[in-house]
């Protein structure tokens, strides 16, 4: 297993804003949490469909060492739209292993549920303060 900041050399150009260390610990716990209470959904093809479609709420983490970037480039630009606050975590791996796969899972998103919900709003705020990269 890789630390936080061995992780970040294998991270992607466009990975920005990414979760500083003690958010990024913080997030994969409340990813563990939400998958106990079926409140994460994963999948570039479906958390599209839940954002515009659905009009669904929650925050998104996508993995920063996708390869090849194509595949969630186009993300963030959906997420700023429908004002879905979302950051980078460095290695879907740990994503993966925080929604109980043993592959590694591009992005999740998270929705709000009470039994976590200090957590949740907690993050939803974290990631708020994070910086925009400028479009």
């Amino acid at each position: 297993k890789m630390s936080y900041e061995e992780q970040l050399n294998y991270v992607t150009p466009i990975a920005n804003p990414m979760a500083p260390k003690k958010v990024n610990k913080k997030l994969l716990k409340l990813i563990r949490k939400a998958k106990r209470g079926k409140k994460v959904h994963q999948g570039v093809k479906l958390i599209p469909k839940l954002i515009v479609k659905k009009r669904q709420s929650g925050i998104v983490v996508i993995a920063g060492d996708v390869t090849p970037i194509d595949v969630v480039s186009h993300l963030p630009l959906l997420l700023e739209e429908h004002s879905v606050p979302y950051c980078y975590s460095p290695s879907k791996r740990e994503i993966g292993a925080a929604c109980g796969s043993r592959r590694g899972i591009a992005l999740v998103f998270v929705q709000r549920h009470d039994d976590f919900g200090d957590l949740f709003d907690k993050m939803r705020d974290k990631l708020l303060e994070l910086p925009l990269p400028i479009s």
